[in-house]
Formats: structure tokens, C-alpha cells, sequence
């Protein structure tokens, strides 16, 4: 046991200092006072610091994200970027999540973009099948009228350019799935009653081919959105 009380002192402002345990501290402590050939080898101390600067914000808050996979954002910038994440493809790094760390998939997947778009792998708007965009309008008709709108090839004629989109799949008053036939991206409608006489649109079109795509498909869907919303205006009941 250590008696001397300026040598405790000096043991405990070591461990303050470190993070080692007591006799790790007194050990290297006295060895300082050996003669070298004597004295403990001690490798030297890791420094202790914070994760890299972040590029971009990953997208999703980090309440959400510690909820959802067990660790912040910061915990896991620290072990991806210690497993060399940057040099691994998405994929590896969604099963690397699942399989050493147990992480649900979809929450893998979050992780996984969130991580690329701070480190500058991906943008924002960028998706493991391409690039999206979302753009939305709410219409002060019911969800059915606006449903119709959209579902109705003669409805939709009339506001969006013939042809523009092809059917996929639809539930009714909720979703609707459409393939773009010229460019052989994807768009889904997700449709929400926001009252007796009003509702929203809201359309997610994935798998563009590049970034500069996003900017000029959301001023197409804007324009789009705002002929349909004059064309309801005139015809709030369907015909």
C-alpha cells in the first residue's frame, strides 16, 4: 500500500489524466524513478479524441437514430471509420452492421447512408438504387377526388403530359406506384385525407441516374402539381 502521500497524489493525478486503474498508474508512476534499463516499458497513450468533422449531416436526428440502432451518431462514426467503412461498398458496410453489431436491417440500411453522406460517399439525395427526390401539395378536395386524379388516365391527361407515367400498382385513396417510361425511373403517391375537403400528395421518384436530374425533375413535379391544383379548382367534383 502507497504511504507516501505527494507519490499517491502524483498516482491518482495519473490515473485522472489516463483513464488507467490505480496500480496500472502506480506502476508506470515508480518506474519513472528506476533507472531506464529498470523501468516498465510503456507504450504510448492513444489520444483521446472526438470523431472526424462531419461533411454533411447524415439525416436522420440522433435521438432517432440511438433509438433505433442501440448507438449515436458519434459512436458510430468512431467504430465505422476505425473498421476502414470508407473504402467498403454499401453493402459491406449494411452487413457489417447486421452481422457484428445485431442491427436490424432497415435500421442497418439508415446507418449505412447516414454514415456515406457524412463522409462524403453520398449526397443527400442519393440512394443505394440512384438518386430521389420528393415533392408534395396538399388540394382542398377529398383524399378520393384527389386519388382520382391521379389513378384516372384521362383525370391525369388532363394535367400531366400523356404518357409521362404507367401504371403499377395502387391501393385506393392511399398509394399509388408508377413506372416513368422515359427514363425508366419510379415514382410512389402517397395520398393522406386531411378532412372532409382536403388532402395531400405526396410523391417520392426514386432511381434517377444522376444528381443533376434531382433539380429538374423537382421543378417539373412543382409545375405539374400546381396545373392539377388549378385544374381542381375548376372541377372539385370528379366528372
Amino acid at each position: 500500500m502507497t504511504t507516501n502521500k505527494p507519490q499517491k497524489q502524483a498516482i491518482r493525478a495519473r490515473m485522472a489524466k489516463t483513464g488507467e486503474r490505480y496500480t496500472t498508474a502506480r506502476h508506470f508512476h515508480l518506474g519513472q524513478h528506476l533507472a531506464p534499463d529498470q523501468a516498465p516499458v510503456s507504450e504510448p497513450l492513444p489520444e483521446i479524441t472526438g470523431p472526424r468533422p462531419r461533411v454533411a449531416e447524415p439525416g436522420m436526428s440522433d435521438t432517432a437514430i440511438q433509438r433505433g440502432s442501440g448507438k449515436s451518431w458519434d459512436e458510430w462514426f468512431r467504430i465505422l471509420d476505425a473498421w476502414g467503412a470508407e473504402a467498403k461498398t454499401h453493402r459491406d458496410i449494411a452487413r457489417h452492421l447486421v452481422e457484428h453489431y445485431g442491427v436490424g436491417g432497415w435500421w442497418a440500411q439508415s446507418v449505412t447512408v447516414g454514415y456515406e453522406r457524412a463522409r462524403s460517399m453520398r449526397s443527400l439525395n442519393e440512394r443505394a438504387d440512384g438518386f430521389m427526390l420528393n415533392a408534395s401539395k396538399t388540394f382542398p378536395v377529398p383524399v378520393e377526388r384527389l386519388f382520382k386524379a391521379f389513378s384516372d388516365e384521362l383525370e391525369r391527361d388532363q394535367w400531366l403530359e400523356p404518357g409521362t407515367l404507367h401504371p403499377r400498382t395502387a391501393r385506393p385513396f392511399r398509394s399509388a406506384r408508377f413506372d416513368v417510361p422515359a427514363n425508366g425511373t419510379r415514382i410512389e403517391v402517397n395520398f393522406t385525407a386531411k378532412g372532409e375537403s382536403k388532402a395531400s400528395a405526396a410523391i417520392q421518384h426514386l432511381k434517377l441516374l444522376a444528381e443533376s436530374d434531382v433539380d429538374w425533375w423537382r421543378t417539373f413535379w412543382k409545375a405539374r402539381l400546381e396545373r392539377l391544383e388549378a385544374l381542381l379548382a375548376k372541377h372539385p367534383a370528379s366528372g
